[in-house]
């Protein structure tokens, strides 16, 4: 579902970096991403619990959509130390690698 997403959105590397900047430099903008991450990360919690069946324990939806956001942030991590004159690998990509890497850790 997380790749789905992600191989939507246009992620320019310029704007990833610019974006983390602006996030850790402007106090309102981290508070504001918080209560958006809180409503999202709600949304997400419905979702695989209505994918899974109300049996499904919410702490382990709020588990994994966390975890999702921690692959994605990690993803966006690779995008913003891209360096001039390398290049530019899919966020797609690099997710696949990070969940695998994930994977391993937990397994």
């Amino acid at each position: 579902m997380a790749r789905a997403v992600i191989a939507r959105e246009d992620f320019r590397v310029h704007d990833v970096g610019l974006r983390r900047q602006a996030m850790v430099t402007d106090p309102r903008l981290l508070v504001y991403a918080h209560e958006r991450f809180e409503q999202l990360g709600s949304q997400g919690i419905e979702h695989i619990i209505a994918r899974e069946g109300q049996e499904f324990d919410p702490v382990k939806a709020r588990l994994l959509v966390r975890l999702v956001v921690a692959v994605f942030d990690t993803c966006l991590d690779s995008l913003a130390d891209w360096t001039e004159g390398t290049e530019v690998r899919p966020v797609v990509e690099i997710f696949d690698e990070v969940a695998g890497a994930t994977r391993d850790l937990v397994t």
